[in-house]
């Protein structure tokens, strides 16, 4: 259990458009990853499959239409679809502490 969490604050701290180099790790792998995740028994890290379902949708025309739907199913299966690991367009409002925190979510601009 070391290692998955290891692994899963390595994907949360490098959501930030150079997860993975895409000559080290082809875009398939993640989805091999995406599978071996939703076959653990274990909690789900909602911040580290927000990163990697990102990840695999700036990289979606690697994929292969099958591995595009494994990917889907997996992201489902762990309660996450895939078409939701994008924060809803708009802006949006948060109390924290005594402060009010603004936070707007844009479209994603296709490579």
């Amino acid at each position: 259990v070391g290692l998955l969490q290891k692994l899963l604050r390595r994907l949360r701290a490098a959501d930030d458009g150079d997860f993975l180099p895409t000559s080290l790790v082809p875009a398939a792998e993640l989805v091999r990853l995406a599978e071996d995740l939703a076959q653990l028994d274990a909690p789900f890290d909602e911040a580290a499959l927000r990163a990697l379902g990102r990840e695999l949708l700036r990289r979606k025309q690697e994929l292969q239409p099958m591995e595009l739907q494994r990917a889907r199913g997996s992201f489902t299966m762990m309660g996450l679809p895939l078409r939701d690991v994008w924060a809803a367009i708009g802006a949006k409002t948060k109390k924290r502490g005594g402060e009010t925190i603004t936070e707007q979510a844009f479209a994603p601009v296709p490579a």
